[in-house]
């Protein structure tokens, strides 16, 4: 115990050893008593992103913060370490997601702690599989919190004190970033969905989150999907313009603004409903969609759905695209289904010296097998980017029935897909199977 805890006649203070105490154990002082030792500072963050509320991370592309630390020359300590906790989540409250503990490693000369939040922000991002939305709205973070996700960084600094106890000195606060699951291609210059980039809504060029081709069919009882990122803080207006069996324009419609507060936002172009946006689909044969901004400014591209008014009769899939939102596409010009036993367990056993004509020498215990699905569709040449996304997409469902909410998770089996120098039609032929396979009883 320090001497300074006792009077000049050797006798505890009671005062002096309550106040060393509560300097020692209580984690509002934490440095015993020191000056403060300084908060760490954010030597640079991901993709030198200064403006966060401007701009959404992708999760498949590294998310490092350097930090640095000025520390102290008039206190010893050791076993120094940035401690940084992770918390995401919707508005309006955050939850700690985890923790990581870094020492230092030199940068350029400079002591620098280096983390990467990708891996752990993936946890908490899942596809889309919005499922048969009928309405004519946008919907916001609010109801898809796991498309695109708010966090925010607490740095602190961990280190042994001179007394040899484990102290945590000042926490910095990162401010809130915004991070989605889009998976930005390694040939593009600039990996993060930001102003600049083609696919945030900023201005009447910006993209929708599909590659899907600019005029697209859909059959009657289907639906598709729209997302976008949105940086602004402008609540957003859904546009639409329906044409008659004519082809003539009928009256732009416009819908409720909404606020998007998680840079995120979907909707849906639907026959299924009350209030939908083709909700007089006998009588339409295209139907334009666009945003808004509630200025009255145009912030995306006018995307065009045709309308065929006979039902498809193909195989119908929809799959987690790169940018994070969901394409859906009914391959009807051929389809195909087979069944091919993958494994068979046999057995045998003697039989008796007079055997009946039911008794068996060989038997099979098991059978377990695949249906595999072929299915054919025609497009343009340069319409093969939304294919790609489906080869390359680990997240695939089969919609046996347009009518049903019922998806099936598939396996793509295809692997290629050649793309002629041609301006007419190019076949695409796609083979997908079920996730699980089906068995036999065993007996």
């Amino acid at each position: 115990m320090p001497e300074d805890l006792r009077n000049p006649d050797n006798i505890i203070d009671p005062q002096a050893l309550n106040e060393w105490f509560v300097t020692r154990f209580d984690p509002q002082f934490p440095t015993l008593g020191n000056p403060s030792l300084g908060a760490p500072v954010i030597a640079s963050t991901p993709y030198g992103v200064t403006t966060p509320s401007e701009e959404v991370l992708s999760a498949y592309d590294p998310i490092e913060f350097n930090c640095t630390w000025a520390g102290s020359d008039n206190t010893t300590i050791s076993n120094i370490r940035m401690k940084a906790v992770l918390k995401s989540g919707a508005v309006p409250t955050l939850t700690t997601l985890g923790t990581q503990t870094k020492q230092s490693i030199d940068v350029s000369g400079t002591t620098t702690y280096r983390f990467n939040f990708a891996d752990m922000l993936k946890t908490v991002l899942s596809p889309e599989y919005y499922n048969n939305i009928t309405s004519d709205q946008i919907n916001s973070a609010e109801e898809l919190e796991s498309i695109c996700v708010r966090f925010q960084i607490d740095f602190s600094v961990l280190f042994v004190d001179k007394d040899g106890y484990e102290r945590e000195d000042e926490v910095l606060n990162s401010g809130l970033y915004y991070v989605s699951n889009a998976i930005l291609q390694h040939d593009e210059s600039i990996r993060i969905l930001d102003t600049t980039n083609d696919y945030v809504l900023s201005d009447s060029s910006s993209k929708f989150l599909t590659k899907a081709p600019q005029n697209k069919v859909i059959y009657s009882g289907e639906d598709e999907q729209l997302s976008f990122h949105y940086v602004g803080s402008t609540s957003l207006d859904l546009h639409y313009q329906t044409y008659d069996l004519d082809g003539n324009a009928n009256s732009d419609n416009a819908k409720t603004s909404k606020l998007i507060t998680n840079k995120y936002g979907t909707f849906t172009i639907s026959d299924n409903g009350a209030s939908t946006i083709i909700d007089d689909f006998a009588n339409i044969s295209k139907v334009d969609v666009w945003i808004e901004e509630s200025t009255g400014a145009q912030i995306s591209e006018k995307r065009t759905f045709l309308c065929k008014q006979s039902c498809a009769t193909g195989y119908r899939l929809w799959w987690h695209n790169s940018l994070g939102g969901i394409d859906k596409y009914t391959f009807n010009n051929k389809t195909n289904k087979t069944y091919n036993v993958s494994k068979r367990t046999n057995y045998r056993k003697p039989l008796d010296n007079t055997p009946t004509t039911g008794e068996r020498a060989r038997g099979t215990m098991s059978v377990q097998g695949d249906s595999i699905f072929t299915a054919t569709t025609s497009f343009l040449a340069g319409d093969l980017d939304m294919f790609v996304d489906l080869l390359n997409s680990t997240e695939v469902l089969f919609q046996p029935d347009v009518t049903s909410a019922t998806l099936v998770p598939v396996v793509i089996m295809s692997t290629e897909q050649a793309e002629e120098d041609s301006d007419g039609l190019i076949n695409m032929t796609i083979e997908f199977m079920p996730s699980q396979s089906h068995k036999t009883h065993i007996g």
